[in-house]
């Protein structure tokens, strides 16, 4: 170190005797105070200190000796022990008069008028708290708005301070504000709840305000006030009339104070005889998930004062303690458990009522509606199941070779079936924040369904046609008859309908069958079965030899043709399958060939049976529109 400020460090001459002794300067004014501050040996001036010690107020920048002497503030300004010294006095002192104190309410200003005098030429307002000075602070009658923590605190001090000439010192002078409220009531003390108080004074009050100079109580019907109106404290009774039918309702007090009416204080009482019954069924749902908010209720109980509510573990109350109604809050603890509630009055407390509560796992969807059969290289073909309610999202899978193309999550789908296709299911479940439900099962098949019912006769005559028909089978490419070997299917095969000519020997009990198969797979068989042939006795003078129509089925027009062995007149009939004659026309027959063309297009697709009758003779055919 270079003690001795020689420029060496640590040579044969090192000491303090190059060193200079410091003092601090602890107001920044440039002058220390030896009597006061800490001093420090360097050999060069260190930040914040001097080497002048003849402050004699480190604390204040404006005092030191090279300060001027200000006249009239008994303060020795430039520290030459003399105070106000070459001053010849304040020959016009200032005054300043801030005003008598006042009194306000919430709400208002208080409107200033404030003066000085003397030497004094002007006038600042300053505040204590947070107000404003309209129109500011320099005007001596300003009005004064206070602020939020001036109306909080209650009362806020107003300083008015003058100017002052050469030599003279400002006056000041200050005045408070308090401020007053219409709305400071606090609660009312006394019992809320009775049992059976027959014959019992007691006694409801309320805390008493500044400036209030009465307090007006009302008390609910059935309630006998018997002293105390006016003051804050009252006593009252009840007879046993009122006691037996109950009493519910309000004690409020209010007061008349210097700044208007204050808002009322009430407190809600409850006098009854005996304890409340126990609380009717809970409604609400039974059961919940995490997550859900639900709301539970009980008719009201006669006589209670409260209701108290037990949720289970899981289940939280969120609203609604202590009245008949609340709102139920589940988390993901909730398992199950019971729900609970009782009805309270000063008498005590009711039995309480029980709901069991449990997880809401969704139960298997409704059955699934969509095609079952003949699904085989289907497209967009849509599957759904019901609403159910508490579902918020729906799972569908499919076995191989059917693709879900859209309403994955929703209650409907649209499906397309693969060439590998043969057979498969299709599954759905609901879920919702309890998780997943049961799964529904639907199984689909590529192949058609089994046909319907076959219509057509079951008693055949030897050498006769027939029709015999099924509705149509969706998905059905080809349909397959099977009939007996004495039958022979003249036209129709592959399709649901077909035209036959029966065999010359009458036969027993056979039957013909059809299948309906597309490229997946062919159906069940569907039969008609108890046929029977048998040998048809020709009417005594028939002269109807054969009728044939075409073609069969038809669409717009049927061609008859039929052969008579003699002129005649006759009449055309065509009948649906419940007997009842769509047509009729009359004919004039010749002998031989005969040809007639029937309109069909309008009628209802299905089975007709068309014959030709005269006075001794008749012929019938079948056919089919479609």
């Amino acid at each position: 170190m270079d003690d001795n400020c020689n420029g060496d460090i640590d040579d044969a001459d090192a000491g303090i005797y190059g060193q200079t002794f410091w003092n601090a300067d602890a107001d920044g004014d440039g002058y220390g105070d030896l009597n006061v501050n800490t001093q420090t040996l360097a050999c060069y001036q260190p930040v914040g200190y001097t080497s002048d010690y003849s402050d004699c107020d480190d604390q204040n920048p404006n005092i030191n000796i090279a300060a001027l002497e200000v006249c009239g503030n008994s303060v020795d300004d430039n520290c030459n022990g003399t105070i106000d010294e070459g001053c010849s006095g304040c020959a016009n002192p200032s005054t300043a008069d801030a005003g008598a104190d006042q009194s306000i309410c919430t709400g208002t200003s208080a409107n200033l008028s404030g003066t000085i005098g003397g030497g004094a030429t002007t006038g600042t307002w300053t505040t204590s708290g947070d107000g404003t000075f309209t129109p500011n602070a320099n005007d001596l009658n300003a009005i004064y708005t206070p602020g939020a923590n001036d109306i909080s605190n209650g009362t806020v001090t107003l300083t008015l301070t003058s100017d002052a000439l050469p030599n003279c010192v400002a006056a000041i002078s200050t005045m408070d504000i308090t401020i007053g409220s219409s709305a400071s009531l606090g609660a009312i003390t006394g019992p809320s709840s009775l049992c059976n108080p027959s014959g019992q004074i007691i006694t409801y009050s309320v805390a008493s305000i500044p400036g209030a100079s009465t307090y007006l109580w009302s008390v609910t019907s059935g309630t006998t006030i018997l002293s105390g109106q006016g003051s804050n404290s009252i006593t009252v009774k009840w007879p046993f009339s009122s006691i037996h039918s109950g009493v519910i309702g309000n004690i409020c007090v209010f007061a008349n104070t210097s700044c208007g009416i204050t808002a009322p204080s009430c407190k809600n009482i409850s006098v009854q005889l005996t304890t409340p019954v126990r609380p009717a069924t809970i409604s609400g749902n039974s059961k919940s998930c995490p997550g859900n908010i639900e709301i539970y209720s009980v008719a009201n109980v006669y006589r209670a004062d409260t209701y108290n509510w037990t949720a289970p573990t899981g289940a939280t109350i969120t609203n609604g303690q202590g009245t008949n109604v609340i709102t139920v809050s589940f988390d993901p603890s909730f398992v199950g458990g019971d729900l609970m509630v009782s009805a309270s009055n000063g008498c005590g407390t009711s039995p309480v009522r029980i709901k069991t509560l449990s997880r809401n796992i969704l139960n298997a969807p409704g059955q699934i509606a969509g095609p079952k059969f003949g699904n085989c290289g289907g497209t967009n073909i849509t599957y759904s199941c019901p609403i159910q309610n508490g579902a918020t999202s729906y799972t569908w899978s499919t076995t191989a070779g059917i693709m879900i193309t859209s309403g994955q999550g929703t209650n409907s789908i649209t499906v397309d079936y693969l060439g590998t296709f043969v057979n498969g299911s299709i599954s759905v479940y609901g879920s919702n924040n309890c998780g997943n439900g049961a799964s529904r099962n639907m199984s689909v098949f590529g192949a058609p369904e089994k046909p319907g019912v076959i219509t057509g006769p079951i008693v055949l005559c030897t050498n006769g046609t027939y029709v015999f028909d099924v509705a149509a089978v969706s998905g059905t490419t080809n349909y397959i008859w099977t009939v007996p070997a004495h039958i022979q299917i003249t036209s129709g095969q592959g399709t649901k309908t077909i035209n036959v000519l029966n065999g010359s020997i009458p036969k027993p009990s056979y039957s013909i069958n059809v299948k309906a198969s597309n490229g997946c797979g062919t159906s069940a068989a569907s039969k008609l079965e108890n046929m029977s042939t048998v040998t048809c006795t020709r009417a005594t003078g028939n002269t109807f030899t054969n009728i044939s129509t075409y073609p069969n089925p038809a669409h717009d027009l049927i061609n008859i043709a039929m052969t008579s062995e003699e002129n005649k007149d006759a009449n055309l009939i065509v009948l649906d399958v419940l007997g009842k004659v769509i047509y009729s026309a009359g004919m004039d027959l010749l002998s031989g060939e005969n040809k007639v063309q029937v309109d069909c297009s309008t009628w209802a697709k299905g089975i007709y049976f068309i014959q030709v009758r005269s006075n001794d003779s008749s012929i019938s055919e079948t056919i089919v529109v479609e």
